[in-house]
């Protein structure tokens, strides 16, 4: 290899090991933040600040509450649920019984019922948790509250259980009461309920399709950077064909590495390398296996177009034989990419119609 080549194949070493670095830290850094303590931290700070607008919207609604109308004396803005605001609802009872509500998602429980001033709490109820605090005035008792998981009797693609965007929190950690590994505490200091991750794992899809473009351009910067040092020992730069055949046991024994060692072990873990979408040989067991087969496939077609010609214009005769053994490989080639794109539709859940092209999906 010559030392401008020398010194490109190192720039595409370099180029890989970035990408892959890219690929790793993104995986590292998602499963910290994925980590039970740090979910639980972040759950916590956010039931603490809901927990203190909860009780300020309380204080202001025991001083603004017409009892003769029995509705606010004034107008409260309503900002709803969303990541920065936990949707306050007000409930008012009089006795034992409800006079004033302002959101119809909220089923009164016995836990709102004599209730100290001041004090906060969680009710659970059949459509989900809220917190809420308490404040007394006269015969009146005022409650602020916020939606905290809703939960569904019956699931479908549009009702599912999950927490109120404000808090941000898988589905699959569980509010439950007195043996959950995290207890969940009010400003007060009074314990809410505790959070179960038994069930919890973190979900490898929510970045799988940008990881597996980046693990893509890094394999195919390293297939570069493989031939490129392949020219270097025994003078292979001279021996064109052995160098190619070198250069493809070279990306053979990576992609075996890759695949059977599930390395990356995030992307592996996530459905486009499993047999989800699809599945039709050892050599070709998932999705992201097909792309990563794929580019290895265009990279040593890319070395086979360095091998010299033959011809009048090499100094050499045409070999008919020659000639006859391409043609035959060619057509080889050629059938066994159409068998590829057959085996693609056949043996996975992709859609492809090809007499119906707006069909596609």
């Amino acid at each position: 290899m010559a030392n401008g080549h020398r010194k490109s194949g190192w720039r595409w070493l370099a180029t890989a090991l970035v990408l892959f670095m890219v690929v790793w830290a993104t995986e590292e850094y998602r499963d910290y933040r994925n980590r039970p303590e740090q979910l639980a931290r972040k759950f916590q700070e956010r039931i603490l600040t809901a927990g203190e607008m909860a009780g300020r919207e309380g204080k202001w609604l025991s001083g603004n509450f017409d009892t003769a109308k029995r509705v606010p004396a004034a107008i409260r803005s309503y900002t709803g649920d969303g990541p920065d605001s936990p949707g306050i609802f007000h409930l008012v009872f009089r006795g034992d019984s409800l006079v004033y509500w302002d959101d119809n998602r909220v089923l009164p429980c016995p836990e709102m019922i004599g209730q100290d001033t001041g004090r906060h709490f969680a009710c659970h109820q059949e459509n989900g948790w809220y917190g809420l605090v308490a404040a007394r005035k006269g015969s009146f008792r005022y409650l602020a509250g916020y939606p905290i998981r809703l939960e569904y009797p019956f699931q479908n693609e549009y009702l599912q259980n999950s927490y109120a965007p404000f808090f941000n929190l898988p589905a699959a950690v569980l509010p439950v009461v007195g043996n959950g590994s995290r207890p969940v505490k009010a400003v007060d200091g009074s314990y809410l309920f505790s959070l179960s991750f038994d069930g919890f794992s973190p979900d490898p899809d929510a970045t799988a399709g940008w990881l597996l473009i980046l693990w893509l351009a890094g394999t195919a910067a390293l297939f570069r950077f493989l031939y490129l040092i392949t020219g270097l020992p025994f003078r292979l730069a001279d021996r064109p064909g052995l160098r190619i055949v070198v250069f493809g046991l070279a990306m053979a024994g990576i992609r075996a590495v890759q695949c059977f060692a599930g390395f990356p072990r995030g992307l592996y873990a996530s459905q486009l390398f499993s047999p989800a979408f699809y599945s039709s040989s050892a050599f070709l067991p998932s999705l992201g296996d097909y792309a990563l087969n794929a580019v290895a496939a265009v990279a040593f077609s890319l070395a086979v177009r360095t091998l010299p010609a033959t011809g009048a214009n090499g100094g050499r005769r045409f070999n008919a034989l020659r000639g006859t053994a391409w043609l035959v490989l060619l057509l080889a080639i050629f059938r066994g990419v159409a068998s590829l794109v057959e085996d693609l539709v056949m043996n996975s859940a992709v859609s492809l119609n090809m007499q119906n092209i707006s069909g596609l999906t």
